[in-house]
């Protein structure tokens, strides 16, 4: 199993921000890939996870914070 970290900037992240990953992958048989964002703030941490659709040229996934129970002022790390 491989696996990939990414580090963002929390610096102003708020819930009305849209974060989008791309990449290029390139394998010899179909597998099932996911993405995680997970967020610590406070004592919490919240996190979605999305299925990167392998059909398409272009591979990308959205994380629509609107939808995350975020405090806005504790956030920690992303």
């Amino acid at each position: 199993m491989a696996r990939s970290c990414l580090w963002v900037s929390i610096d102003g992240l708020k819930r009305s921000h849209l974060l989008r990953m791309s990449s290029i992958i390139e394998m010899e048989k179909p597998l099932e890939i996911f993405a995680r964002l997970k967020i610590k703030h406070g004592p919490n941490t919240e996190q979605i996870v999305r299925e990167l659709s392998l059909h398409e040229a272009d591979i990308v996934v959205e994380f629509d914070l609107a939808y995350f129970n975020l405090k806005e002022k504790w956030v920690e790390r992303a």
